[in-house]
């Protein structure tokens, strides 16, 4: 059997982008207006990056509740994926995460309060933040192979998140890694 991953490490190269042609959702002005909302506020990445899901979620009306309305996100897939290749992978990404999380809500809230996040739950709900995480890496994992580049440190980052992707730690180590992009 092979050695597992170390599943509180990330790989050395965990570039999704740089791994898999993702689909792009097509841009539009919601985007652009939450991104021109936040980019003079001073925000530790973690915060920035959890107040702009939140704020997406919201503008896109994709909440219910304090949580994510399933069926408007779905929708919302189909109509803003323009790839066809793309709409099942999402689509079931959006399932499998809203289903991940839901159950871990309590745990992830509780996790993202303390140290380095400190992101706490009056200022912001870290659960837009979380599912977006697991959507990007549930795509990832799925990548078609025509847009896979079949590298070993691409193959190795896609063997971590089929390991350990599914557990809190590893979705902590993510958010920790990504910097804000500004």
């Amino acid at each position: 059997a092979k050695a597992s991953a170390q599943c509180d490490k990330l790989p050395e190269n965990l570039n999704l982008e740089g791994c898999c042609k993702f689909s792009i959702i097509a841009a539009d002005d919601t985007v652009k207006k939450v991104l021109d909302e936040f980019k003079d506020q001073k925000l530790p990445p973690a915060m920035m990056q959890c107040k702009m899901s939140e704020e997406m979620f919201k503008e896109y009306k994709l909440t219910k509740g304090d949580g994510v309305d399933k069926e408007a996100f779905l929708n919302h897939v189909e109509n803003k994926v323009l790839e066809p290749i793309w709409k099942p992978i999402m689509k079931n990404a959006v399932e499998e995460c809203y289903k991940g999380v839901s159950r871990k809500t309590d745990e992830i809230v509780k996790e993202l309060e303390d140290d380095p996040f400190n992101i706490k739950r009056d200022e912001c709900n870290p659960i837009y933040m979380s599912i977006v995480t697991c959507i990007q890496l549930e795509a990832f994992e799925n990548c078609p192979k025509e847009l896979w580049a079949n590298e070993k440190k691409c193959n190795d980052a896609r063997t971590w998140i089929t390991e350990c992707g599914d557990n809190v730690e590893s979705l902590k180590q993510i958010i920790k890694a990504k910097k804000s992009k500004h």
